[in-house]
């Protein structure tokens, strides 16, 4: 059986045809193919004796959730996750009387209604899996020889602040990022944090069932990896037990007895994740750890100072006032959102050597910080690109309504500006709202500039006034 997708889904086993006329341009985005693969899949294998009809029918539902979707979102901002969400109303229509897709074929209405069940559980399960996708978890997982369980990791950590000794260690420019998975934080034995926390870590083949950490001497500027971006390879792996971990130290050797599926292999043994809590169970590490789930997680290599001798007030004290003030204008999101977006600003910033501040503040000018947001002009997203713009840089415009996305695009953009410019930021901002080509040719107005430039001192006043901090440390002294 062939199914051939598009404005008109062709599907034939060679002697039998059908052509199903629904669905709609919206569709044409990345991931709508994998929702109709999901749906064949759980209508052919509830329905096997009946291939061809049963591909029919996915593409008959997939085209009119698609529609659906498109009449309650709009065609330019529909996303695949949209065209899922919609199956069950779509199979809801499709059984009423008169609904089915094929008149009087009694034999495709016999298949919807077997397989209802089968396919909401399919869409709801895809729906969940591409809620997941989007915010960066890992779709895919490896398989193991020794097939135990596996799972996935969050890789929401990428969020958070890593401090080793009182040094900021970001963790998106890790090769391998720290990461949390069901309320435990999981560190990489990798070359490059094994340098900062100033351990060597030894272990044997892709599943061992021992693993050897000694103490060396901590180098915080160690092989850390600088990274264009936020897209780092998601981590999967086998949890497994059966392990031990040896720690040694001046002779003496200590044993540590991970719980089953503590302990995470990554590509074939290239990584081991253990649980951070280990680092200061050891009492030959003499390490200490504390987290705050603001300031991130901190770590001391020196068993004469404890990790909240670093945890450091003022920079909790800004990113809550920054949050404070996204949420000031997205009352809906809750303190712990803002706090994701003031880290994708401060990133972005960091990345592109632009001011946080700046950024921010375009992003209130532009959207108020609604990353739905779409204007009459048609500029997109929490900053505001133009679809021809994103398009002329190969960006597709739906991932313009991706927080990340548009703000990495933005603060690009505005860093280029500056640039070509010369470090004249009414221009370079004159040049973000009117483009590049009308500044030169000084076909602009200089008021959104000064708009945008008014509100960053409107906001760290505000700031301050609430009693939050405008200066954010890159090292903390310990304070005990």
């Amino acid at each position: 059986v062939v199914l051939l997708k598009g404005h008109r889904s062709f599907i034939s086993d060679g002697s039998r045809s059908y052509i199903v006329e629904r669905g709609c341009a919206g569709m044409a985005t990345a991931g709508s193919g994998d929702v109709l693969a999901g749906l064949l899949a759980a209508v052919a294998a509830s329905h096997k004796d009946s291939l061809l009809e049963a591909a029919a029918a996915s593409a008959y539902i997939n085209g009119f959730a698609g529609e659906l979707a498109a009449a309650e979102r709009g065609e330019q901002s529909q996303l695949a996750g949209d065209t899922a969400g919609h199956i069950a109303e779509a199979l809801k229509q499709i059984l009423q009387p008169g609904g089915a897709p094929f008149g009087a074929a009694s034999k495709a209405r016999g298949i919807f209604n077997r397989v209802f069940l089968v396919i909401l559980i399919a869409a709801l399960s895809f729906s969940i899996w591409y809620s997941y996708r989007q915010h960066g978890i890992i779709t895919a997982l490896e398989s193991s020889e020794l097939n135990p369980e596996a799972y996935v990791l969050s890789m929401d950590f990428l969020s958070k602040d890593i401090y080793v000794d009182g040094v900021l260690i970001n963790n998106y420019q890790l090769s391998r990022p720290l990461t949390r998975f069901e309320g435990r934080i999981y560190v990489p034995l990798s070359l490059e944090l094994c340098c900062a926390l100033g351990i060597n870590a030894e272990w044997s083949g892709a599943h061992p069932r021992d693993i050897y950490i000694s103490k060396t001497e901590a180098n915080h500027a160690g092989a850390f990896v600088s990274l264009d971006g936020w897209d780092l390879a998601p981590v999967a792996g086998w949890a497994r037990g059966g392990v031990t971990i040896h720690i040694k130290s001046e002779g003496e050797e200590e044993l540590l007895y991970p719980a089953a599926k503590e302990v995470v292999s990554y590509n074939n043994g290239e990584t081991i994740y253990i649980p951070v809590r280990f680092l200061s169970q050891s009492s030959l590490l003499g390490m200490s750890t504390k987290y705050d789930d603001y300031g991130g997680l901190f770590i001391s290599s020196d068993r004469d100072i404890d990790a909240s001798s670093y945890v450091n007030e003022n920079n909790i004290s800004y990113i809550k006032g920054r949050a404070a003030y996204i949420n000031k204008y997205q009352p809906k999101m809750t303190l712990a959102e803002c706090a994701g977006y003031e880290y994708i600003f401060r990133h972005e910033a960091n990345t592109r050597e632009v001011e946080e501040d700046l950024l921010l503040a375009i992003a209130r000018t532009e959207s108020s910080f609604n990353k739905n947001d779409i204007s009459s002009a048609g500029a997109l997203g929490i900053m505001q690109i133009m679809a021809s713009t994103a398009l002329a840089h190969n960006i597709e415009p739906a991932e313009l309504f991706d927080v990340h996305a548009s703000i990495r695009f933005g603060s690009g953009y505005i860093r280029d500006a500056i640039k070509n410019f010369n470090g004249d930021y009414v221009k370079a901002l004159s040049a973000y709202n009117f483009g590049g080509g009308a500044v030169l040719g000084g076909n602009y107005d200089e008021g959104y500039a000064y708009t945008v430039l008014g509100r960053i001192k409107g906001m760290q006043d505000w700031i301050a006034g609430e009693g939050y901090s405008n200066e954010f440390l890159t090292v903390v002294e310990c304070t005990k």
